[in-house]
C-alpha cells in the first residue's frame, strides 16, 4: 500500500493534524487548581489547591472557606478588626487543608499539590503529615511573613520541594459556547509578508482563535502565527477563505 494513504484518504499538506496548542499537565493541573478557587465565597482572596499523583491523576481537589456545617453566613470574612475572633481567620480552612481532606484515595504520599498561593505554616504541616512530596505555586506574595518563613523551614527540613510555576498562558479562557463551534482546519496558500514563507493552512481552535501554520522546504521549521479573529485584523484573502466567501 502506498505510504501517502491512510484510511482511504490521501495526504497532503493540509490533512488535519492533532492539535500542538493543547494545555500540557502543568498548566492543566494549575487550572483546575484556579478553577476551583471560584467557588470560595472569600470577598478577598479565593485560592485553590489540586493534588496529583505520580500517574497525573489528580486525587484531591480544595478551596478555602468554612469549616462544613458552619454556615459563611454568620462567620466573618473581615481580615481585621479589633478582635481575632471577628476576622476569618480562626475560622477559615485553607485550600491545601481542604485539598486533603477531600482526597479520593486511600492517601496522598508521594503526591504532588498544585496551589496558586504559598502555603503557610499550618498547611506545611498537613502537607509534610500527609505525605506530599512537591509544592507547585504561583504567587509567593507573603514570602516576608513568618507563616511561610516557618513553612520553607518545615519543607526544607522534611525534604518536600516547593517551586514556584511559572504558566505558559497568562490566562486560559474556559468559553461554554466552544462546544457548538465546529473547529475547522483548511488548506491555504499565499506567500506571507514578503518573508518567502507560505500559509499552509488555518486552523481554528475550539475557543475560535485561528492559528495560520507556516512552512516552505527544508530547513524551515514549520511554525504558527496567531491570526486575532476580530474584524479588520485578517487578512483580507485569509478572512475571505475562513467565512467561506467567494
Amino acid at each position: 500500500m502506498s505510504g501517502d494513504r491512510l484510511g482511504g484518504s490521501s495526504h497532503s499538506e493540509a490533512t488535519c493534524k492533532k492539535r500542538d496548542d493543547y494545555l500540557e499537565w502543568p498548566e492543566y493541573f494549575m487550572a483546575v487548581a484556579f478553577l476551583s478557587a471560584q467557588r470560595s465565597k472569600d470577598p478577598n482572596s479565593q485560592v485553590g489547591a489540586c493534588i496529583v499523583n505520580a500517574e497525573n491523576k489528580i486525587v484531591g481537589i480544595g478551596y478555602n472557606g468554612m469549616p462544613n456545617g458552619c454556615s459563611d453566613d454568620l462567620l466573618p470574612w473581615n481580615r481585621a478588626a479589633e478582635s481575632k475572633l471577628d476576622t476569618k481567620y480562626p475560622y477559615v480552612c485553607h485550600a491545601e487543608l481542604n485539598a486533603i481532606m477531600n482526597k479520593n484515595s486511600a492517601d496522598v504520599k508521594g503526591c504532588t499539590m498544585y496551589v496558586a498561593l504559598f502555603p503557610c505554616n499550618e498547611c506545611a504541616k498537613l502537607i509534610i503529615q500527609a505525605g506530599i512530596k512537591e509544592v507547585i505555586f504561583i504567587s509567593d506574595k507573603y514570602h516576608d511573613s513568618d507563616e511561610a518563613t516557618a513553612a520553607r523551614v518545615m519543607f526544607d527540613l522534611a525534604g518536600i520541594k516547593f517551586r514556584k510555576f511559572t504558566p505558559k498562558y497568562g490566562k486560559i479562557v474556559i468559553d461554554f459556547d466552544s462546544i457548538n463551534t465546529q473547529p475547522s482546519q483548511k488548506p491555504y496558500s499565499q506567500s506571507n509578508g514578503g518573508n518567502n514563507m507560505q500559509t499552509k493552512y488555518i486552523q481554528q481552535d475550539i475557543d475560535g482563535t485561528y492559528w495560520r501554520y507556516l512552512g516552505e522546504g527544508p530547513g524551515i521549521e514549520e511554525h504558527q502565527e496567531r491570526i486575532l479573529a476580530e474584524a479588520g485584523t485578517l487578512d483580507v484573502e485569509i478572512h475571505k477563505m475562513i467565512h467561506g466567501i467567494s
